[in-house]
């Protein structure tokens, strides 16, 4: 597949108008989905958990 240089100009241009993260902003994404893999994870460990042993589970691994 050849890709024209119009279509990677076009390409750039699109992607341009989006604005980056701030450096805080990054720092605070990469945590919220550390968690929400730590949550995965102690779901799948636990099986289908209620809230309450979800969050025992994740406070012990705190702890740890």
């Amino acid at each position: 597949m050849k890709i024209s240089g119009d279509s990677v100009r076009s390409y750039l241009r699109d992607i341009g108008r989006i604005p980056l993260l701030e450096h805080d902003e990054e720092i605070l994404l990469g945590r919220q989905v550390q968690r929400m893999m730590e949550i995965k994870a102690c779901e799948e460990l636990l099986g289908n958990p209620s809230q309450e042993d979800l969050a025992a589970s994740l406070e012990s691994q705190q702890r740890s």
